[in-house]
C-alpha cells in the first residue's frame, strides 16, 4: 500500500514514520508505466506544489520523495488498490484532525490553569501590605535584570 510511504497508520502520528521508504514498484502487477495523462497529471500536481514554497518546504520536511509518490498513484490501475489508498489517506487526515484539536485543548487548558494560578498570586500579592509588595516587587526586577536569559 502506497499510501503509507511518508504517512503512518490511522492510530499513529505522521512523526511516527519519518523512514522515507522506496519500493520497487516492478513488484505490484497493477503498476504499470506512467500513461502520458498519468505523466501530465503529475506533471500538474507536482507544479502547483512547487508554486507554493511554504506547501513545498513542509511536504520535503514529511516526505522528501513525495513526487515518486505522486507518480506511484498516478500509474496504479487497480480501483480497489486506489479507493483503499485513498481511504487510508482520508483517516491519517482526520486523526491528524483529532490530535490537532486535542493539542489545542491541552494548550486552552494549561493557559487557564496558568491565568487561575497568577489571579490566585496576584490576589495574595494585593493582600500583602503596600511596602512589603513594593520592597519584593522592587527586589524581583532587580534579579531579572541580573540574571542571563536562557
Amino acid at each position: 500500500d502506497r499510501s503509507d510511504t511518508c504517512t503512518s497508520g490511522s492510530q499513529n502520528s505522521v512523526e511516527d514514520h519519518d523512514d522515507d521508504r522506496t519500493f520497487d514498484e516492478s513488484v505490484s502487477p497493477t503498476t504499470r508505466p506512467l500513461t502520458r495523462e498519468g505523466k501530465e497529471a503529475a506533471k500538474k500536481i507536482e507544479t502547483s506544489v512547487e508554486s507554493d514554497v511554504k506547501k513545498e518546504a513542509a511536504i520535503e520536511r514529511m516526505c522528501s520523495n513525495w513526487k515518486e509518490n505522486v507518480r506511484y498513484a498516478q500509474a496504479q490501475t487497480d480501483p480497489n488498490d486506489l479507493y483503499n489508498a485513498l481511504e487510508n489517506v482520508q483517516q491519517a487526515k482526520a486523526d491528524l484532525e483529532n490530535m490537532k484539536e486535542r493539542i489545542i485543548q491541552a494548550f486552552t487548558d494549561r493557559h487557564e490553569t496558568l491565568t487561575l494560578y497568577e489571579t490566585s498570586i496576584r490576589g495574595s500579592i494585593d493582600r500583602l501590605p503596600k511596602n512589603l509588595a513594593d520592597d519584593i516587587s522592587m527586589q524581583n526586577k532587580e534579579q531579572h535584570l541580573q540574571s542571563p536569559e536562557t
